[in-house]
């Protein structure tokens, strides 16, 4: 014989044909028939969740370093995201609860008149006979408002810093990315090695394109001096935590957002170091305390390949290290590769003597499998003198 339930099991409540006269419950159904969201700690509805694998920036014109850029204020807003999140839950929460409040102060029993339900009636002998429920469910709404208040905050205060910044800046994220470079930091705060402070005198001129230290330049505090044109300078170092953009030119003043020069200092490239140069600019390095051998290989390939168009890596050319250089036109030089679990871009800036742009970028790392896009210009593809690696996919990982 089945026990036949008398009040309701979430509040207590009294049942009319196993439906609760207070907060509607229907206790006819087993506790499988509610689902909760796994990863919440009080219930919630059921949402959706994008992929890891999905790329918000897919088909954006970026550069390797406005992409990076991008990335971070990306992962600053998922988090800003999440938090209003939690603070919407917790309010539809309390919302509920106060719902849930409301309902003990009466219920409406159509049952009372099952003949004509237009006059069933609002039963108010509920509220003096449940007064203790009352207060119990008021308890536990001060409870979760003590618990919810401080993310409430935390996202709102979030959400306000956001919308200032929006304002202070009066810019997007692709616009300028030099208000990250804080002249008042010390980007080598987390180096985990030091350089020796003697060592070989070396000097070299470099044009745009991709470099590492101990392989084109090596590891040593350099001084980096503008020869000719504009352009920046981005050293990336995930070993050593080092990430810094400077900014070269002899005809831009620097703003609040910008610095512009002609030398700079304290340039300390380390083995492994990738440097970025961009623009039509040709910087100088000179050191006085260059550090060990360079680890350069012979580039296996030693074939040239001309395109006006799309190719494919492994396809139409061999995987390797090439010289790009603009025969005509002008455009971007763009490609994906994969990288820590999404398709990374990456866009190279070229130009005949037409543009603006540099005409050759050097030591272009092109992965087997990767699908290459040009428009409006023809490129010779030039096997790079030297190489750090065959290895070129893992150029592109941190």
């Amino acid at each position: 014989m089945l026990f036949k339930r008398r009040t309701c099991s979430l509040c207590g409540g009294r049942l009319e044909n196993n439906i609760c006269t207070e907060c509607g419950l229907d206790n006819s159904k087993s506790d499988d028939n509610y689902v909760y969201t796994p990863d919440s700690r009080h219930g919630g509805e059921l949402t959706h969740s994008h992929g890891d694998r999905q790329d918000p920036l897919a088909g954006k014109t970026l550069t390797r370093e406005e992409r990076r850029r991008a990335e971070a204020q990306i992962r600053q807003q998922k988090k800003q995201e999440r938090e209003q999140q939690k603070a919407r839950e917790a309010a539809a929460r309390k919302a509920q609860s106060v719902r849930n409040t409301q309902s003990t102060g009466g219920a409406w029993t159509a049952a009372q008149d099952r003949g004509n339900p237009s006059r069933g009636s609002w039963n108010t002998q509920t509220r003096r006979r449940n007064p203790r429920k009352r207060l119990i469910v008021i308890i536990v709404v001060i409870v979760l408002l003590i618990n919810f208040l401080p993310l409430i905050f935390t996202a709102l205060s979030e959400l306000i810093d956001g919308v200032r910044y929006g304002f202070d800046s009066g810019q997007s994220y692709s616009d300028d990315y030099s208000y990250y470079d804080d002249g008042d930091e010390d980007i080598y705060a987390y180096v985990q090695e030091e350089l020796d402070e003697t060592g070989e005198s070396w000097e070299e001129t470099l044009t745009p394109g991709l470099y590492m230290g101990g392989v084109h330049i090596p590891a040593g505090n350099y001084t980096v001096f503008l020869e000719a044109g504009d352009g920046t300078l981005l050293l990336d170092d995930s070993r050593n935590s080092i990430y810094q953009t400077w900014f070269f030119s002899a005809s831009q003043e620097s703003d609040e957002y910008t610095t512009y020069t002609t030398r700079q200092e304290d340039v300390r490239i380390y083995e492994g170091a990738r440097l970025v140069i961009s623009e039509d600019v040709t910087l100088r390095f000179q050191t006085e305390n260059a550090q060990g051998e360079l680890t350069q290989l012979p580039n296996p390939n030693t074939e040239t390949y001309t395109f006006s168009g799309a190719f494919t890596v492994g396809e139409d050319l061999p995987a390797g290290v090439y010289d790009i250089y603009c025969e005509e036109g002008s455009g971007i030089f763009e490609y994906y590769v994969p990288a820590d679990g999404y398709e990374s871009y990456q866009g190279q800036l070229i130009g005949d003597t037409s543009s603006t742009f540099p005409r050759e970028m050097k030591n272009i790392v092109l992965p087997d499998g990767v699908d290459v896009t040009i428009e409006d210009m023809t490129v010779t593809l030039t096997p790079s003198e030297y190489i750090g690696s065959e290895d070129y996919g893992d150029y592109y990982a941190d």
